[in-house]
């Protein structure tokens, strides 16, 4: 199967956008990877747009899935175009309410516009990198329109997440402004142990310099003991991840890097399309073990 055009699922996909989201696709799998894919519309027998946990591109699927349909495909090769090989129906298909592509496409559109600005909040200190933030983005039009969109699809995927008692999603670009594609689960308490997952792609160089995670494990309110764990592709980045996991933890913690480990292939979707594929392997339970 060829990956061909991408889109946003509405249209063609061209120019910037179309290299966006296969470059993204690229950083996340490697040949061998396995990953699921919804079936959104035909564009003609054998010609799908298929949602890939989040981003959505153009398929030649020679089965020809009917749309809604969730399929397991693995990775042969993204050197030129992108080849998948199908492997059939996904055991256990994705909810409906977990469909992150509407989320990521106005994240991207952000991204795109909001470039220069999160380059800027890189040199400021983290204390003052929110207001800038926000006083920036009131500012100018087209930032603050999509903002907006980012948070409308950020409230309707929370929405869908509390109804199924798997906590919340975030999104806070100003967290790790040289970061880029980042979001946030906070997942629902296990007595007293708190987790909050926090997940980015660093781009620099040809091949970028990865994606990461980072999983903080604490106690409830302020001044607690916290933990994190460190998942990267590039070990370069620790230092910035430490930071993350710095500012994630509630005021006034002490946090401990419990260790620093390369990050897995299946989950260099991200941290929301993990807890997509926790639900869909688990029945819909998640475990708070690291």
């Amino acid at each position: 199967m060829r990956i061909g055009n991408s889109g946003t699922g509405g249209g063609s996909g061209q120019g910037p956008d179309r290299r966006e989201r296969s470059a993204a696709f690229r950083r996340r799998h490697k040949p061998g990877d396995r990953l699921t894919g919804r079936i959104l519309r035909r564009e003609r027998p054998g010609l799908s747009w298929v949602d890939f946990a989040g981003l959505t591109l153009l398929a030649e699927i020679p089965s020809d899935p009917a749309p809604g349909e969730v399929r397991l495909f693995e990775v042969e090769g993204t050197e030129g175009r992108i080849r998948l090989r199908e492997l059939g129906p996904a055991r256990t298909p994705l909810p409906a309410a977990l469909d992150l592509a509407a989320f990521r496409r106005a994240r991207a559109r952000f991204e795109a516009l909001a470039g220069p600005l999160l380059d800027g909040l890189s040199e400021l200190a983290p204390a003052q990198r929110e207001p800038a933030f926000a006083g920036q983005v009131a500012e100018d039009p087209g930032l603050a329109a999509a903002w907006d969109e980012v948070q409308a699809a950020l409230d309707s995927l929370a929405a869908d997440l509390t109804a199924l008692g798997l906590g919340q999603p975030g999104y806070r670009p100003w967290l790790l402004p040289r970061a880029r594609e980042s979001e946030l689960a906070i997942l629902p308490p296990s007595g007293n142990l708190h987790r909050t997952d926090f997940s980015f792609v660093l781009p620099g160089g040809p091949a970028g310099q990865g994606a990461g995670e980072v999983i903080l494990l604490h106690g409830p309110g302020q001044g607690t003991e916290c933990g994190a764990r460190l998942y990267l592709e590039q070990q370069g980045a620790a230092p910035l991840a430490a930071e993350a996991a710095l500012l994630l933890a509630p005021a006034g913690s002490r946090t401990s890097i419990l260790g620093l480990h390369p990050l897995p292939p299946e989950r260099k979707g991200g941290v929301l399309a993990a807890l997509a594929a926790g639900l869909a392997g688990r029945g819909g339970h998640l475990s708070s073990r690291v």
